[in-house]
């Protein structure tokens, strides 16, 4: 469930999470969403980032399952569960491309303390 007001947010942190192990994390970069009412008045979330499509792809040799973990309002956590990722393929060292994802399999608000056990950040 989404409890934010519909409207575009700019996130401070956001990490793709190796959802199995938790050990492997992946930083991206520029990350936005979006908050807006379907057809049916359900709120439905989507965003955007920069993501080095080399690195994405090392993560998946060695796990299939990805979480999203987000921070933005500097102390408010989202963590999508198993989200829908859409990325680029070139695979260039230093090559960044965008990354799309929406809502998966769940999306819910975690403590400061959850994302930081997610991402490794503050540790």
């Amino acid at each position: 469930m989404i409890d934010l007001p519909e409207g575009l947010y700019e996130v401070d942190q956001a990490y793709l999470v190796d959802a199995d192990t938790k050990k492997n994390r992946l930083p991206l970069r520029n990350a936005t969403f979006e908050v807006w009412l379907d057809k049916k008045g359900q709120k439905q979330l989507r965003g955007r980032a920069l993501i080095r499509n080399l690195a994405f792809a090392e993560m998946l040799a060695d796990t299939e399952n990805v979480d999203l973990a987000l921070c933005f309002f500097e102390d408010y956590f989202l963590w999508l569960r198993d989200p829908v990722i859409q990325v680029g393929k070139v695979f260039e060292p230093r090559t960044e491309s965008s990354l799309i994802f929406s809502i998966g399999k769940s999306i819910s608000q975690i403590s400061q303390e959850q994302f930081a056990e997610l991402t490794g950040v503050g540790k």
